[in-house]
């Protein structure tokens, strides 16, 4: 259960930073 949480958090962070990076891609990219 942890590992999942850990790998969630993990993408979520990951994802928040490109969108932060690349913010036009990620408004295309976000549904």
């Amino acid at each position: 259960m942890e590992e999942t949480g850990t790998n969630i958090h993990i993408g979520l962070v990951r994802r928040n930073n490109f969108l932060r990076e690349n913010p036009i891609s990620g408004e295309i990219v976000a549904p």
